[in-house]
């Protein structure tokens, strides 16, 4: 309230969460500390005490709760249950699918897909993997597949991995 003393107030941070922020006090201008991003799925708000300090020493002190929102984000690895099959299996199951996708409840909405140079030997059924029909590993001519897997969420967002399906040797009849 003393005139002329607004151009000269500095600010600070206190409070439970002040670690987590920067103020700038060139700017005045509050943001993440650069070790810390915000992550609604973590913590969904930020408690801290913004403080300003006049130039004879007196403070006032204001409590601010900073609200994360929320937005979606990229599923973050892919699981396999068995990356080996049998061969001489017209349409052999190799393993179920799953996937881990940040947002809260997001991973039951993740939909799978091969892609790759050894795709079209393959199918995605829900969350199974397996040979398509027609097709069979077969030990003798090629030992391994390489196939990418891709998990996409909800609104498009995909992830990639790289697995080697190993074919195991049957004995066959002569």
């Amino acid at each position: 309230p003393d005139a002329g003393d607004t151009a000269t107030l500095t600010y600070s941070v206190t409070g439970v969460d002040a670690d987590k922020f920067v103020l700038d006090v060139t700017t005045n201008t509050l943001s993440f500390a650069s070790n810390h991003a915000a992550d609604m799925e973590t913590k969904s708000a930020y408690n801290i005490t913004l403080k300003a300090t006049d130039v004879g020493g007196l403070t006032y002190d204001e409590d601010f709760t900073i609200n994360v929102n929320n937005v979606n984000e990229t599923p973050t690895d892919i699981t396999l249950t068995s990356t080996s099959v049998d061969e001489n299996v017209d349409g052999a199951v190799i393993g179920i699918l799953g996937g881990v996708d940040p947002d809260a409840g997001d991973t039951a909405t993740l939909t799978y897909s091969v892609t790759g140079v050894d795709a079209s030997m393959f199918v995605v059924a829900g969350t199974t993997l397996s040979f398509a029909s027609g097709h069979a590993a077969d030990m003798e001519t090629k030992s391994s597949y390489n196939v990418t897997l891709k998990a996409t969420d909800a609104v498009g967002l995909t992830y990639d991995e790289d697995f080697t399906i190993n074919v195991n040797n049957v004995n066959e009849a002569p």
